[in-house]
């Protein structure tokens, strides 16, 4: 924190989607679900819960509510890629992920997921993010 709190920095936080939580003080911007292309990807049900956890590690505010976030002054980028706990089509996965970097304008993917056979879909999109997110 003596570096910096995040402040400006979009961080995607490619997951089950995120709620503006009021302990992240606004700063949840309109995200992505490639499955339902009219949520701005938010959680569906209450089960969905494992992506504002990670948001609230990454940009929870200081304040009395609970913890402080690693870069409390970030800007979260809600990405959706579970629903009721079942992943997507790694096809829309990947397309989630070129969104947050390319649409999105994530500078930073968090991606606590996991599982499955290693996927060229997934695999390009996180390559494309290296060389063409952060304008380069």
């Amino acid at each position: 924190w003596a570096l910096t709190t995040g402040c400006g920095i979009r961080v995607a936080v490619v997951d089950e989607g995120v709620d503006n939580h009021n302990d992240m003080n606004g700063r949840v911007t309109t995200g992505f679900d490639p499955v339902n292309l009219t949520n701005p990807g938010r959680p569906l049900v209450a089960a969905d819960n494992h992506g504002v956890a990670c948001a609230g590690i990454i940009a929870a505010s200081n304040n009395t509510i609970g913890i402080r976030g690693i870069a409390e002054n970030a800007i979260i980028v809600p990405v959706k890629i579970f629903a009721n706990g079942t992943a997507y089509t790694d096809s829309d996965i990947g397309d989630a992920i070129n969104w947050a970097w390319d649409d999105g304008n994530a500078e930073v993917l968090s991606n606590s997921w996991g599982n499955g056979p290693p996927s060229s879909d997934i695999t390009n999109a996180i390559n494309n993010a290296t060389p063409s997110g952060r304008g380069g």
